[in-house]
């Protein structure tokens, strides 16, 4: 079974020299996708890692069934139908997807236990591998230097509906990534930072999950983040 539901041009080892600053955030890629984007096709990964094989015909009704299921804001028993507003959770999804991206060497170890709670397996499993892939970690340690996110716009929602039993949302987010010395404990309004800066989107699959599960942050908003994948802002 593949899992190539998400493709927004992720960047590999550069090819010639590269500064610092690619080497930590990534440089456009030349290359196209492995697969089409999520606004065209929606497949649900689970928490046991595995995917269901695509679904052609659910695939291309997907806006039409969820027409004619309607948004059940009061639902918490019936996964397969919407039970949150787009807006609450592109925020949640803003918010998840900014602390994931704010990293702080000294503290990782108890703010990644933070950010795991709001994925699935899976997802926190694609996340920790862009990390590794662009020697986040590595590279601040090295130079002494902290990561902060904020968001730079508001999510877009590319795609919702129900598949599988479960509802689900694909959200694309823009952030603005700062890097600067881990020894900045507060920024103060108008304060002048060394600092450089760099655009980055962010793309997540988000899906309904029982309000029941254990030990996850997102448990009051009854979601979680089960793809992830970050490209260079367009």
């Amino acid at each position: 079974m593949t899992l190539g539901l998400f493709w927004l041009g992720e960047v590999g080892p550069a090819q010639a020299e590269v500064s610092f600053w690619q080497k930590l955030f990534g440089a456009p890629s030349e290359e196209g996708g492995g697969g089409p984007p999520p606004e065209k096709t929606l497949q649900a990964p689970f928490g046991n890692g595995k995917t269901s094989a695509p679904k052609t015909d659910s695939q291309k009704n997907l806006m039409t069934i969820y027409e004619h299921n309607g948004n059940d804001q009061n639902s918490t028993e019936s996964l397969d139908k919407a039970h949150r507003s787009p807006e609450q959770v592109g925020e949640w999804v803003a918010g998840a997807v900014t602390d994931a991206l704010s990293i702080n060497p000294p503290t990782w170890a108890e703010d990644s236990k933070k950010i795991e709670s709001s994925f699935l397996p899976y997802g926190f499993q694609e996340y920790q591998n862009y990390l590794t892939r662009m020697g986040l970690l590595n590279s601040l340690e090295s130079s002494k230097m902290r990561l902060q996110a904020i968001t730079d716009g508001t999510p877009t929602l590319l795609k919702e509906a129900p598949l599988d039993g479960t509802y689900h949302w694909v959200y694309r987010i823009p952030l603005l990534l700062t890097y600067y010395d881990q020894s900045i404990k507060k920024i103060e309004k108008g304060q002048r930072l060394s600092a450089q800066s760099q655009k980055v989107l962010v793309e997540v699959q988000v899906g309904r999950v029982p309000m029941d599960m254990k030990n996850l942050e997102s448990e009051v908003m009854g979601v979680v983040i089960e793809r992830w994948n970050v490209g260079p802002a367009r």
